[in-house]
């Protein structure tokens, strides 16, 4: 598998797609250089990136609906914004740190190369070549194009009662968002999961090994009681920070009331449609039923071998933004918020009460 350079997107492709025919009809093999000569900051190659930005910025197309009432939508330009192209570049550039380069790295450590498997990355220190180009956005790229170097939106926080109705509506109007019922459920966690303040990148893909489910003992009441205890990976750290590990959160949810946001219950339902306990539970009540606690106050539900590494909200981030939308939609609001709306309403009113702040 290699990451190609392609040229005039098509209008219904998504940005982080394949588009069209290859610029310089390279071969895989020929692509993978490129990115080993970028890795080396060889001027060819960057310029070989350069070019594909341009050609992205210069053709990328997406639909808007018209405005004129007569329901037709036309093609407008996809990037008008300095931060747009910038995370267009970050994505490919990780995709190939994580594709091209991941292979390089691993063929020189397994040959014991000379020239050392560390070269072979375009993230964090030796990312150069990344910033050159990042820095060629801004400038040149910006100015060729008119690129707006503004923020396109209003930062606009999701309040509770936003959050309420995004979870009412998901199953109250099931009949007009179809999904299959287990994005739905998926897209439920995730919402209340992006509510404490997290951005949405970083719980994308969440794995079983990233979730502990428990059952503990109340000390108040003496009744078992479940605990989930989730690790959120943070994905935009300070360039050039010390790191001391700060780079994960950890945080634990008990049962509330109010099933409709309570975490803990879905990530049950989930586990248990998965199957995904080492040891076989048939319901939610047998949960808290059979697990004896006996002079201990904790257990962990352990997942059974094999689930560690698989997804437990199995939702592509396309998808999520696809119910997202339809849902504003089908309650008829006026103005569609953000998904980033939830870390700003959540993480407003909690940022610094944790010893280390989202």
């Amino acid at each position: 598998m290699s990451v190609r350079f392609v040229k005039r997107p098509k209008p219904s492709e998504n940005a982080r797609g394949v588009y069209g025919i290859d610029v310089l009809q390279l071969t895989p093999k020929e692509a993978d250089k490129v990115w080993f000569g970028v890795c080396r900051n060889k001027k060819k190659s960057i310029a070989i990136c350069k070019s594909f930005l341009a050609d992205y910025t210069r053709y990328a197309r997406c639909k808007r609906l018209c405005i004129d009432g007569t329901g037709e939508q036309k093609q407008v330009p996809s990037v008008q914004s300095v931060v747009t192209i910038i995370a267009v570049w970050k994505h490919i550039v990780a995709q190939a740190d994580a594709v091209v380069l991941a292979k390089r790295r691993d063929q020189d450590s397994n040959e014991d190369s000379d020239e050392g498997s560390e070269q072979w990355t375009l993230l964090g220190n030796r990312g150069k070549a990344r910033g050159e180009v990042i820095q060629w956005i801004q400038s040149t790229l910006a100015q060729k194009f008119n690129l707006t170097c503004k923020q396109t939106f209003e930062k606009t926080e999701a309040t509770t009662d936003d959050v309420l109705l995004i979870l009412s509506t998901l199953w109250e109007r099931a009949v007009d968002i179809p999904c299959d019922p287990r994005h739905r459920l998926a897209f439920h966690t995730l919402v209340l999961i992006g509510g404490i303040g997290f951005r949405p990148g970083t719980y994308e893909n969440m794995l079983y090994q990233q979730v502990k489910l428990l059952v503990v003992r109340d000390p108040d009441t003496k009744q078992p009681r479940l605990v989930a205890e989730i690790t959120i990976n943070q994905n935009k750290l300070s360039a050039n920070k010390i790191d001391k590990g700060a780079d994960v959160v950890t945080f634990s949810a008990t049962m509330v009331p109010c099933q409709i946001v309570c975490l803990v219950t879905f990530v049950a339902i989930q586990a248990l449609h998965d199957d995904a306990f080492e040891t076989e539970f048939s319901s939610f009540d047998e949960l808290l039923q059979r697990p004896n606690l006996e002079d201990v106050d904790c257990i962990e539900l352990r997942w059974k071998d094999g689930m560690q590494e698989k997804p437990i909200f199995p939702l592509k981030y396309h998808k999520f933004l696809e119910l997202w939308n339809r849902r504003w939609l089908v309650a008829g609001n006026r103005n569609t918020l953000r998904p980033y709306a939830l870390r700003i309403g959540g993480g407003n009113k909690i940022d610094g009460s944790l010893t280390s702040a989202i």
